[in-house]
């Protein structure tokens, strides 16, 4: 039999009822943007380490433990289809929610901004979207909301109460776009096992028990391949005997270079008056806290994996900026000195359907004081922060520190 193309995989996931059960029915493709490594599926066979009579024999190895780790890549697509009206859950939102631990879809859908100022636009729906939320308002070019991402405290009233302006006041009519919002869940320290299926033209496999153990993010900087790459570690796996056209299937949507019709807002924490900045790198770094249990009692024999506890996570935000001129009380050298909590948006693009967004409630000053160095041959400025919950404690969203947000 002749080998198939290393190339033709197609993945699907689903979350466990109890870890690593017996179970291989998969509801949700997953988008891969590269093959995975199937070589990460395996088992030890262990040295016996037995002492012999003669001095050339040795004794068959002693089957060992599950050894499973491989990393899978995605495109950040965005929603995939239009955000305007009623939004549905997507694959793609449903797994890094599962990395994070919160994931809202519950947000209004189908509404229009009425009026109202930057910062208190009004909107037709009187309440209904989640607090400590985040929507993407208007289109590009309108002079108010410009299709931008923004965070919001509160919604009563058919007031939305902005944590930063909009370049102006919003006119009648203008969409209100609502996301798929991804975002770190504080309370919970429990992790529920998922299971994954690879299926490849030669061979397929069932891996149970799973969890991610590394979550990072790639291409977020002007003109960039937007991507975000997940290890995950598996308890046990067994091979299988499917069609390659075995349903689920996944979605394929596009990605869009960020900073296309996008923008980056930083301002002082709590301070409303909307300011932006051109972006020249933007680098985002997840290290999530990720603690194996390991014991006896599993569902197979070889498995040593019965479960996995959340730990501390750690984000990081590092951006370069355009140097800002002569000046005698520089911005940033001055902020960093006084240890000026900021705040953060950053609209990679503001295409409906592909838009992706992040929030940052709170930036921690850290690293090094901003001083000026060059890129491409321009003098910029670096600066670096860690990202804190937000001071609003009533739901893991309103606490959480980063917000992704497809639409």
């Amino acid at each position: 039999m002749v080998a198939c193309f290393a190339g033709q995989q197609k993945a699907a996931f689903d979350v466990e009822s109890s870890w690593a059960e017996n179970v291989t029915t998969f509801t949700y493709g997953m988008p891969l943007a590269a093959p995975v490594e199937i070589s990460g599926i395996s088992q030890d066979m262990l040295d016996p380490s037995r002492v012999t009579a003669n001095r050339l024999a040795y004794s068959k190895g002693v089957l060992g433990p599950w050894n499973i780790n491989y990393t899978t890549t995605h495109n950040l697509t965005g929603h995939g289809s239009t955000c305007a009206g009623a939004v549905s859950a997507t694959a793609l939102a449903r797994l890094i929610g599962h990395v994070w631990g919160g994931r809202d879809t519950t947000l209004a859908a189908g509404t229009t901004l009425t009026g109202g100022t930057a910062t208190v636009p009004t909107i037709t729906t009187a309440s209904g979207y989640a607090a400590g939320g985040m929507l993407r308002l208007g289109a590009l070019g309108d002079g108010d909301g410009d299709g931008q991402f923004y965070m919001y405290s509160t919604h009563a009233a058919s007031a939305l109460n902005l944590l930063f302006a909009m370049n102006g006041a919003p006119v009648n009519g203008a969409v209100v776009y609502s996301p798929e919002l991804v975002y770190p869940a504080d309370s919970g320290c429990s992790m529920t096992g998922m299971r994954h299926r690879f299926l490849t033209g030669d061979l397929q496999f069932a891996v149970h028990g799973v969890f991610p153990t590394t979550f990072g993010f790639t291409g977020l900087e002007p003109g960039g391949h937007p991507q975000i790459s997940i290890g995950w570690r598996g308890s046990w796996a067994q091979p299988l005997s499917a069609s390659p056209t075995a349903t689920p299937d996944a979605d394929e949507y596009n990605w869009q270079p960020p900073s296309a019709g996008g923008s980056f807002f930083l301002q002082d924490y709590g301070t409303t008056t909307r300011a932006t900045y051109g972006v020249r790198n933007f680098s985002l770094s997840y290290s999530l806290g990720m603690s194996a249990v390991m014991g006896g009692m599993g569902v197979n024999q070889y498995q040593t994996i019965t479960g996995a506890t959340r730990t501390k996570d750690t984000c990081t935000l590092s951006v370069v900026l355009d140097g800002q001129g002569v000046d005698t009380t520089p911005q940033w050298w001055d902020s960093w000195l006084a240890n000026t909590d900021q705040q953060g948006c950053y609209s990679l693009h503001s295409a409906d359907g592909t838009a992706v967004g992040f929030g940052f409630r709170r930036l921690h000053w850290m690293g090094p004081r901003p001083s000026q160095t060059s890129t491409s041959d321009r003098n910029t400025i670096p600066l670096n922060f860690q990202c804190e919950i937000g001071a609003t404690t009533t739901t893991d969203l309103t606490l959480s520190p980063v917000l992704l947000a497809l639409a």
